[in-house]
Formats: C-alpha cells, structure tokens, sequence
C-alpha cells in the first residue's frame, strides 16, 4: 500500500507505526528519504498490548497486512487510505520466528509454532503436523530469536533490506 511499517520498538514492543504517504500539502512522501513521512505520531496501531508477548513479525499476505506475536495472529484490513481496521484473526496461534513463515505455490502460509506446524490462509490456522508431533516435539526451539537490524540513522536507511545473516 506503498508505506513503511515498523515493529517492535524497544518502548513499545506491541505496537506498529507506518510513514504518511502525503505531507500536508498534498505532496507525495519517499519514507526512504523523507523524515517527514515519519512526523505524524497518529500513525501506530497498537496490537493486543496486555496480552503479554511482542510483535514477533510482519507480513504483507493476501492484499492484508498481517502481524504475528506468539500468542496470536492479527490482520489489518485497509478500508482506505485513512481507515485501518485491526481484526485477531487467529485467537490462539501465533509464531515466535519469522524465519519460518513461507508462502507456498498453494497460496497458505505455512509457518512453525510452539505446538507444531501449521498452514494460515488469513483466517484460520490449522495445525498439519499431527503426524509428526512426537519428531516435532523434540526439536528444540530457542526462546527467541536474534536476528534484527537496527535502522537509527539516515545512513542505515541507504543500505535498503535487512540481510537474513546479521545477528
């Protein structure tokens, strides 16, 4: 939808902020140059903040943006430009590692949980690893994960996409 959004911050773990795609005078924002498509301080939306987990991941799926903590998942419905509205999608599922959330050639996400693996069409998840629920059990699953960029300068910002390899 032609904005940035970013998660997680260190003050606010539950909540999601996103550029402005037009200043006050009607002008078109580059949030990659433009300090001002990051002014407006109405621009977050707060997801399930005493539910007691942070956002763990982002991810555009099926022309909805979708937020994952893991103790559930959220879509944001975008009925215009101006107006977002959140929806849990999901009321108990969620996804610690983004890593491990693909898109597959049948159109689900598929993505590995606390309790096993399950496929996620944008509104229901269903776990399919039933089959190999003892195998998956004794995988051992860390209790976070590392990877992260931290983009705090403007310089950061010239580098473009976070590279999957930085710890």
């Amino acid at each position: 939808k032609g904005r940035v959004w970013i998660g997680r911050i260190n003050t606010d773990p539950s909540a999601v902020y996103f550029t402005d795609l037009t200043d006050t005078s009607g002008n078109i924002l580059d949030p990659s140059i433009s300090s001002l498509a990051w002014t407006n301080t109405l621009n977050e939306i707060y997801f399930d903040r005493e539910g007691g987990s942070p956002i763990y991941w982002i991810k555009a799926y099926r022309d909805n943006l979708f937020v994952g903590k893991d103790n559930g998942i959220f879509r944001l419905l975008f009925e215009s430009d101006l107006n977002l509205s959140l929806t849990k999608s999901v009321s108990n599922i969620g996804c610690k590692f983004q890593d491990t959330i693909v898109e597959m050639d049948d159109g689900l996400l598929y993505m590995a949980c606390k309790d096993g693996i399950y496929a996620f069409d944008g509104i229901n998840s269903k776990r399919i690893s039933d089959k190999i629920q003892s195998t998956f059990n004794l995988l051992k699953q860390p209790s976070h994960l590392d990877k992260y960029k931290l983009w705090a300068t403007p310089v950061d910002w010239l580098h473009g996409a976070l590279d999957i390899n930085v710890s």
